[in-house]
């Protein structure tokens, strides 16, 4: 990216300086005359000036940005070559032509035309590094920026990704929940009332609260037993559940709708038996480590993971990478899922 011609020439000025300042240095030391200062400086400052443009400009962004050592050296010679021709040059043209200049009114670092050349160059590779640091500075800048939009990007993609996982958790609950309702408006039960508030109270909280990030552990926890609570209602007596919670603390956070499309899928599973349904679930949290598990009665068949734990284990492996364990298998008549979680954080109160 070229840089505006105003910022362009404050780093000519202040390149010219930096150069003025170290030459003058140079030349004044020991010095009797400031005719021949004026003299010296007046030759030197563009040979010197000119040899520092070609390597910020040319040279450096050219070979060494690019990895081209090889052609950067023979052509850092070169211009070393160049630059040594136009100083032998100007000291030939001062020494034969300036009438009346004597050896003791000259600079004492002109006298030394090895020392001389050695001062020039060593600017020239001040300020080279100099610009070699700035372009690396740069290229920082730029790697930093690059992966921010990056991991802005990702973390987008994920959020979109995350709101359509819950998009789709919302008519399955829904569809579970009415008919629950459904199957209690068919026999006139007279629970039908106090099931309607539990389920509007569930509703609220899907709607509502589950797009937040995360919601207090206890929350999740209430909801989820007031669905038993509205299974039970329709199970009527094949149904038996066993819900027990051990918690150190019921402040920690947890992500919206998390553990309950498990507790769905067991009721799920027990439709299609005659018999009664088992269904036994813990939910343990010691300092921040939570480990859920859920037992339920099914038929014999081989296991299939439905829409709700497809979504839920896409889901797991965005909120909790790396610090989640989640085991599902089915053994004989029993379905059995394990999850743990590490790393839960406690809710903030204000």
């Amino acid at each position: 990216m070229l840089l505006a011609p105003k910022y362009r020439q404050t780093r000519y000025i202040i390149l010219m300086a930096t150069i003025s300042a170290c030459l003058q240095f140079l030349l004044s030391y020991g010095s009797v005359s400031l005719k021949y200062n004026v003299i010296f400086m007046a030759g030197l400052m563009p040979i010197t000036l000119v040899t520092c443009l070609v390597f910020v400009y040319r040279l450096i962004p050219k070979y060494v940005l690019t990895n081209q050592l090889v052609p950067f050296i023979s052509w850092s010679l070169l211009t070393f070559l160049a630059s040594t021709i136009l100083t032998l040059s100007f000291l030939i043209i001062v020494v034969g032509y300036i009438p009346g200049l004597t050896i003791d009114e000259m600079p004492i670092a002109s006298r030394n035309y090895p020392f001389l050349l050695t001062a020039m160059f060593s600017i020239v590779l001040m300020v080279s590094f100099v610009s070699l640091w700035k372009h690396r500075q740069l290229a920082l800048l730029d790697k930093l920026s690059v992966e921010k939009k990056l991991a802005e990007s990702n973390l987008i993609m994920k959020k979109q990704e995350l709101d359509f996982l819950k998009s789709q958790l919302h008519p399955h609950f829904l569809f579970n929940s009415l008919n629950t309702l459904y199957s209690l408006a068919l026999s006139k039960a007279k629970e039908t009332p106090e099931t309607i508030l539990k389920l509007s109270g569930l509703l609220d909280y899907i709607l509502y609260q589950v797009d937040q990030p995360t919601v207090a552990l206890k929350k999740e926890i209430n909801h989820i037993s007031t669905y038993i609570d509205l299974e039970k209602t329709r199970f009527e007596d094949t149904l038996k559940v066993d819900f027990e919670t051990v918690l150190d603390n019921e402040d920690y956070e947890i992500a919206p709708m998390l553990l309950m499309p498990f507790i769905e899928n067991a009721f799920k599973h027990g439709k299609s038996i005659s018999a009664e349904q088992l269904v036994e679930a813990k939910l343990t949290v010691t300092q921040d480590h939570l480990t859920f598990s859920i037992h339920n009665s099914c038929v014999d068949k081989v296991y299939q993971p439905g829409l709700g734990l497809q979504n839920i284990q896409k889901r797991l492996a965005m909120l909790y990478p790396k610090r989640h364990v989640l085991n599902i298998c089915q053994e004989a008549n029993m379905f059995k899922v394990n999850l743990e979680i590490s790393g839960l954080k406690p809710a903030m109160h204000e």
